[in-house]
């Protein structure tokens, strides 16, 4: 028989089914008290989670979209619940009050064994946003928009606007767009310029940059994270308040899109339209107009 242990690591091990937030690379940028829990196989990882602690409160996904259990495929339910239930039991043994999961919409993962877990061990849901994606299949970019995206999109390419992705020496002008683009619309920037550079520098394959240019200037951009094998998220997306009404956000949408299915990447990631669980209406519209699908995106929490 396969011998399973837990074991709390110093830094998380690697596993190729499990996403960039789980990642060691991701690991090494965390600062604060972190707790990090494996489940092994026969010394071979099968699962994976790690909480920042504050107090009382241990939270999965602190500093990132989200945290939670990720597993390799074909891992056994019963296992990932005996490993769950000895994750709360250490923490609480330890001073832990409070836990909280910020899972991931269902696409990135192959089943819903996390979620399972966690309500038969008492793990309730606490806010539930709206995540929206792509799925991103043979079907072409412009027969999943809505007639007036569709028409946005054929002026784009009348006014000439050229997509590119952009090299990493580019963030700095990228983040720049970003920075103005929130701060027009009353967003804050959760991320500065150096904690970006810094994710940047030890993940480089895993932070890629977009844009679209009117000539040589830079009109719309994006900065996207390779979360997993299948899934491509769009962290931040900008552009010129001059040329809002010329839509070259569809345009980056599109070249972003057709990125994804030269790299037989399945979903693109167009993050939450709610806060607090609580629904932007005119973010939603806009990607729904774009082709996108709706998924939650659940926090979950126990007393313990």
């Amino acid at each position: 028989m396969p011998q399973l242990t837990i074991d709390q690591p110093t830094v998380m091990p690697e596993l190729p089914t499990g996403h960039l937030f789980n990642s060691p690379p991701f690991g090494t940028l965390q600062e604060g008290a972190v707790w990090r829990f494996v489940l092994r196989e026969s010394g071979n990882p099968l699962a994976r989670i790690w909480f920042a602690i504050n107090g009382q409160m241990a939270v999965s996904g602190v500093g990132a979209t989200f945290g939670s259990l990720d597993y390799a495929h074909g891992t056994d339910e019963a296992a990932l619940q005996e490993f769950l239930t000895t994750v709360l039991a250490r923490t609480q043994e330890s001073g832990i009050r409070t836990v909280q999961i910020r899972h991931y919409p269902f696409y990135y993962a192959p089943s819903d064994l996390p979620v399972r877990a966690f309500r038969s061990l008492g793990l309730q849901p606490e806010v539930e946003e709206t995540n929206q994606y792509l799925e991103v299949d043979e079907t072409a970019f412009t027969d999943k928009l809505r007639p007036n995206e569709r028409k946005k999109l054929r002026q784009c390419y009348e006014a000439g606007y050229a997509f590119q992705q952009l090299p990493a020496a580019a963030l700095p002008e990228v983040y720049r767009l970003v920075v103005a683009t929130r701060q027009r619309r009353g967003y804050p920037v959760s991320m500065s310029l150096a904690a970006l550079q810094a994710a940047q520098a030890a993940m480089p394959d895993k932070y890629l940059l977009f844009g679209v240019f009117d000539g040589d200037k830079l009109i719309a951009a994006s900065v996207s994270i390779r979360v997993s094998r299948q899934v491509l998220y769009n962290f931040y997306h900008a552009d010129e308040a001059a040329y809002r009404s010329r839509s070259p956000l569809v345009r980056l949408v599109e070249g972003i899109y057709q990125y994804c299915r030269f790299q037989h990447i399945s979903y693109l990631d167009l993050g939450i339209s709610s806060v607090g669980g609580r629904l932007n209406e005119g973010l939603y519209r806009f990607k729904k107009n774009l082709g996108c699908l709706d998924a939650p995106k659940i926090t979950y929490a126990l007393t313990l």
